[in-house]
């Protein structure tokens, strides 16, 4: 038995597909079977699998799309290897990735799942690629994962056993915030992590799930935040949705009454963890403060009310709000109205 096994649906990706396989196939590490689930494609995507001969591609082809998390869970129930690597079928991994998070895995067995830093590829656009860092400290991983989750899906090493052990599946009813809540469960049987280097090549482009499905990815996103909280003793009620979904994704408030709402959902949060002793809420804390100081500078269409607002706060202080937000503030209350602004300014 191999000790990995790569798990990637595929649906309509043929422009992608060659360079994605070929990354994985030229891995440093070998010892791997790779598990390819075409889901019901329309375009010659088959006919490029097909036309890699590779003894260690398991080639399976569904005769209607089923759905990506139900290809996802059908691999879940089936590899028998130790680990389960996650790779999507638009993007390139790294020629040494497996041979990191395998030796990574190995040494360090309290760990659940494992992902890593990227690096962004814009298919639609002349911007450089860019190079986002990986959460490295496993309790600074663990909180940004209630919120946003902070391990790439694809960049993801899963241990088998664990998802074994407790009859683990992704949800239907999270449909594109579907890892997110993968994460936190495996979280109660071991630790989140991410290796520092990067693992793969991202491909940023107007088909993904972030463009085309962005408003229900964040409702999901945050009734599993929601959720999670429940599950703790912290019991956020419905009314607080609104709020907690600025928190999760650091969205600008309009008025001041949300700026407010949020604070105060950020106290019920802060007092509840301490009550019922949720653990790392030391760094809970310094997380949601953080996220305040993102919203409320990002905030600027609230106006000079919020400098009124951010002094008596106990959460932030006017020290901690960018000079860009004064400049937007100010030019919001001088060029109001139906006045151009100058060229350049943009708020």
């Amino acid at each position: 038995m191999t000790l990995v096994t790569v798990l990637m649906p595929v649906y309509n990706v043929a422009p992608w597909l060659p360079e994605t396989i070929s990354s994985i196939l030229n891995q440093t590490f070998t010892d791997f079977d790779f598990l390819i689930i075409n889901d019901g494609s329309t375009d010659n995507s088959g006919e490029i699998i097909n036309s890699f001969n590779d003894p260690r591609i398991r080639y399976i082809k569904n005769s209607r799309n089923l759905g990506y998390i139900e290809c996802l869970n059908f691999g879940l129930k089936s590899i028998t290897s130790k680990y389960i690597v996650r790779m999507d079928a638009d993007d390139i991994s790294m020629p040494d990735r497996l041979a990191k998070q395998v030796a990574y895995m190995e040494a360090h067995p309290e760990v659940v799942v494992c992902g890593g830093s990227r690096i962004n590829l814009f298919e639609e656009s002349t911007r450089k690629p860019q190079l986002i860092k990986a959460v490295t400290d496993t309790n600074r991983l663990f909180i940004q994962s209630i919120f946003n989750t902070s391990i790439h899906h694809p960049s993801a090493i899963i241990r088998t056993s664990v998802v074994k052990e407790n009859q683990l599946e992704y949800k239907e009813r999270f449909y594109y915030a579907e890892d997110k809540e993968f994460w936190l469960k495996l979280s109660q049987f071991g630790l989140l992590a991410n290796v520092s280097d990067p693992v793969l090549y991202y491909r940023i482009h107007s088909k993904q799930v972030t463009f085309l499905f962005l408003e229900t990815q964040r409702a999901n996103s945050t009734t599993i935040t929601q959720e999670f909280f429940n599950r703790n003793g912290i019991c956020i009620p419905g009314r607080s949705l609104k709020a907690l979904r600025k928190i999760c994704y650091e969205e600008s408030c309009t008025s001041l009454s949300e700026l407010r709402e949020v604070e105060e959902l950020i106290f019920f949060i802060l007092e509840k963890a301490l009550a019922t002793g949720l653990a790392y809420s030391n760094e809970l804390e310094i997380e949601l403060k953080k996220r305040m100081v993102t919203i409320v500078s990002r905030s600027s269409r609230v106006g000079f009310e919020m400098f009124a607002f951010v002094y008596k706060s106990k959460l932030i202080s006017l020290m901690q709000m960018g000079p860009s937000t004064y400049l937007k503030i100010g030019a919001r209350y001088f060029y109001k109205g139906n006045n151009p602004l100058p060229k350049g300014i943009r708020i």
